[in-house]
């Protein structure tokens, strides 16, 4: 099952620390904040991989493997290859997390701790940067956008602004229950499967590439193809290759 992960090694979790620039420690909510923090600066939010694994593999997700050893090359993901990467990663080093799905189309991790039940998200390119208490309304803002998270009883009412609203359920997630929200958003007229992006914080702000336009500090520029491939190794140290090899595959 996709998202039920029982792999486990330390090869694989020392690579992926490896590449936050962080070092192997117990639990913690300190601890967590640091992880959230270095994940949203190193692991891109693009969608590169995502239109080359749909075609790539029978379940069109890779093995966790995989998307570890692609950390070094400048890789990351979609909100549901994100999540389920970090979700291993909490997991291997000994947090109490589940998986929570945001209505429609999102997936994020709920980590338990001493201190309290936190929201964890580094799927959706939002500026915060440290767990957030799950019962805690709180809104977040950068140079790009606003984020808005209102708690409402049994649910979450998660607004972006510019951007979607979308409601966070309350309730933990089964990998079963995930992966099947999953095979729902997973068509082949996702937009994540036909839009060429990539995004990344430099700093606490916001740096996009979609198509063949760089946005980022309120600024936008149309590059060419040499442009492109140099931004994506200069700005967002992601391999070439694997926009080459997307766009191939979107024509």
């Amino acid at each position: 099952m996709r998202f039920d992960l029982t792999y486990q090694s330390e090869d694989h979790l020392n690579l992926y620390l490896k590449h936050l620039g962080l070092s192997k420690e117990g639990p913690s909510l300190s601890y967590l904040d640091k992880i959230i923090f270095a994940h949203q600066h190193k692991v891109p939010f693009e969608t590169f991989t995502r239109i080359t694994d749909f075609h790539s593999y029978l379940d069109h997700l890779m093995p966790i493997q995989v998307y570890i050893e692609r950390l070094e090359l400048g890789c990351g993901g979609v909100c549901w290859t994100l999540a389920r990467g970090f979700h291993w990663l909490l997991k291997n080093l000994g947090f109490d997390t589940r998986y929570f799905y945001m209505d429609p189309g999102h997936v994020c991790v709920v980590v338990k701790l001493p201190e309290g039940v936190f929201y964890a998200d580094v799927g959706y390119a939002a500026p915060f940067f440290k767990a957030k208490p799950l019962m805690q309304s709180f809104i977040a803002t950068s140079a790009h956008e606003i984020f808005k998270y209102d708690v409402k009883g049994d649910h979450v009412v998660v607004t972006r602004t510019p951007g979607p609203t979308k409601t966070l359920i309350l309730k933990p997630q089964t990998p079963a229950e995930i992966n099947a929200h999953f095979e729902q958003m997973n068509v082949p007229t996702s937009k994540f499967l036909t839009t060429l992006t990539i995004q990344k914080f430099i700093g606490k702000k916001l740096l996009r590439l979609s198509g063949d336009k760089l946005i980022g500090d309120g600024d936008e520029k149309q590059l060419t193809e040499e442009q492109i491939e140099d931004v994506l190794v200069d700005k967002f140290g992601i391999y070439p290759r694997f926009y080459k090899d997307a766009k191939a595959r979107i024509g």
